[in-house]
């Protein structure tokens, strides 16, 4: 706030996201304080239903089509092979990495890269696999002078803003937490440094590198080739650079006076070096069957892949373009869109009571 900042208490899903300090806010299950899934808020209150059937411990090994058109799926469970038909669509939601991957697997991606392997082209769609996308934190460190951080800083305090990279952009690039102690992920990671530590960690919301996802094999068993390519382009890094100069003025004020101690990382470190050795994901790929209707597009807006009659592609790889933030609630709209789409095409919407969740 001494810097210019609105808050302490914005919310960054209001009505503009950026230029505010706010709490981290999360979807927790009411009456369980643990975090929720798309599986408690959609699926545990409807296992019953008689159209749903729920296979657990299953893995998909091919999509089956026929004409071109999908029409059922090849399986393993408990080691032994299996097969299911159906009349209506098939939807893959698989996920970034692993959809792309079923596809090829499939038939359907990039014709040189099937062959390749092997695999009998079904539709040649070159952009599966590609416009790989992710975001990338950076953990900048410092020394504490407060062994017991105030409980409600636990919580952790964010903040979305743009730099000054000198890139058009219609969203903040740059998302920055503020944690009194090392988050348990990153725990495994870092060394312990002997004394209470904080951390800053600045994240990348709209990378403009972007990266690959590849068979490695034409083996379901074999897990693909993953090449993310971060920080292949030079604005991602004076991003970041730009980010921890920011957390540098923040440490000098007066708000941090009687909690900061020194800086541990990157300290004395050249910048590039750093963020090039120390930048990892936040685990959000997205963007590997992108939308559209270009060449390297593989789903229209309909999310129907492109010459393929009865498939359908719903989560994060359909997006052509990252979010600005964590990527769980779009996904999220993403199936509540697709359901709708459904829906309406089988005139059955209004029979359908809407289903919130808490």
């Amino acid at each position: 706030i001494e810097l210019g900042f609105d808050g302490p208490d914005w919310d960054y899903n209001g009505p503009r996201q950026e230029g505010g300090v706010g709490h981290l806010q999360f979807n927790i299950t009411e009456g369980k304080n643990e975090r929720q899934s798309a599986a408690d808020a959609y699926l545990d209150h409807i296992l019953d239903r008689p159209n749903l059937t729920l296979e657990l411990k299953a893995l998909v090994t091919k999509i089956i089509i026929e004409d071109a058109t999908a029409v059922g799926v090849e399986y393993v469970q408990d080691g032994q092979a299996k097969q299911v038909r159906t009349e209506g669509e098939i939807i893959l939601s698989g996920g970034t990495l692993n959809s792309p991957k079923l596809l090829m697997l499939s038939g359907i991606g990039p014709a040189d890269h099937l062959r390749s392997h092997g695999i009998e082209v079904v539709a040649n769609l070159p952009g599966v696999g590609q416009n790989l996308q992710d975001h990338l934190q950076l953990p900048v460190l410092y020394a504490t002078k407060v062994a017991k951080p105030e409980p409600t800083l636990l919580t952790g305090s964010v903040l979305f803003t743009r730099t000054r990279s000198g890139m058009e952009s219609a969203a903040p690039d740059l998302q920055l937490k503020f944690i009194p102690a090392i988050p348990g992920p990153l725990k495994p990671v870092l060394p312990d440094f002997g004394s209470p530590v904080c951390i800053f960690l600045p994240i990348l919301v709209q990378p403009h590198s972007r990266g690959t996802v590849q068979l490695a094999s034409a083996n379901i068993e074999d897990a693909p080739i993953i090449n993310p390519n971060y920080l292949q382009q030079d604005v991602d890094v004076t991003v970041l650079k730009e980010a921890i100069k920011l957390i540098r003025e923040m440490a000098a004020t007066k708000a941090f006076a009687d909690m900061l101690a020194a800086e541990i990382a990157p300290g004395e470190a050249p910048l590039d070096a750093f963020i090039r050795s120390q930048a990892t994901t936040i685990w959000h790929p997205v963007g590997t069957c992108q939308m559209g209707w270009g060449k390297n597009a593989v789903v229209d807006p309909s999310l129907k892949v492109h010459g393929i009659e009865g498939l359908r592609v719903a989560d994060a790889s359909v997006m052509p373009r990252i979010t600005s933030g964590n990527t769980q609630t779009p996904c999220v709209m993403i199936g509540e869109k697709l359901s709708d789409m459904i829906l309406a095409q089988h005139e059955v919407a209004e029979q359908v009571p809407e289903l919130v969740a808490a």
